[in-house]
């Protein structure tokens, strides 16, 4: 009798143990599921502000260019950006040694910068990516780019440094395909390295 008595004694020891480790392992798992939606609604929440400060209405930036008019484009880090040119063409170069020919057509851009901060900025053809609507990306064509600053000094595409007050105007040419809607792409431009991404379309906005 003793010995049963004992045994049942541990017995219901072991069953009360149980039951509290049962307990403390069902609060951890509660707690990390509240921690999990937690976080999960802090991303949500970050997400949204992110989404409404990328949709933050660019400023717009207007230039009088000659020969074409007065062009709009959008401002970035207080830097102009604006097409003032859209052209297409197979092949580029003059130059019987820097001629080149696209392997689909040559879309070039004709842009213009304006540096409105108070420091030099630094502009080269990277500065402008070209991208269609479900996120394609089109690089631009070294070749083409060297076809074009043979046949014009002025369109250097390198590291090219802008003052303060400077307007400089820089042709950058991409290689997309013959049967490409222009309407499905736009173009993503910095101003500077360090610049707001801003988005213009893929055609001259002339203004009154």
């Amino acid at each position: 009798m003793g010995k049963y008595f004992k045994w049942g004694c541990l017995g219901f020891v072991a069953f009360v143990a149980v039951i509290f480790f049962a307990s403390i392992f069902a609060m951890v798992i509660n707690s990390d599921k509240s921690t999990s939606t937690d976080q999960g609604v802090s991303t949500a929440v970050s997400d949204s502000k992110e989404k409404k400060t990328s949709e933050k209405k660019q400023e717009e930036y207007v230039c009088d260019v000659e020969g074409v008019g007065k062009v709009k484009g959008a401002m970035s880090s207080n830097v102009g950006i604006a097409i003032y040119d859209v052209q297409k063409m197979k092949t580029l170069g003059n130059n019987r040694f820097a001629r080149t020919e696209a392997q689909g057509q040559f879309l070039v851009l004709s842009i213009v910068v304006a540096n409105g901060q108070k420091d030099a900025i630094t502009v080269d053809a990277n500065s402008f990516k070209l991208k269609d609507n479900s996120g394609v990306e089109f690089s631009y064509s070294h070749e083409g780019q060297m076809a074009i600053s043979v046949d014009d000094k002025s369109q250097k595409s390198m590291l090219r440094k802008i003052n303060p007050g400077i307007v400089i105007s820089i042709a950058v040419p991409y290689d997309i395909p013959e049967n490409m809607d222009l309407n499905q792409l736009y173009l993503e431009a910095r101003g500077g390295i360090t610049g707001r991404p801003i988005k213009l379309p893929i055609k001259v906005e002339k203004v009154k």
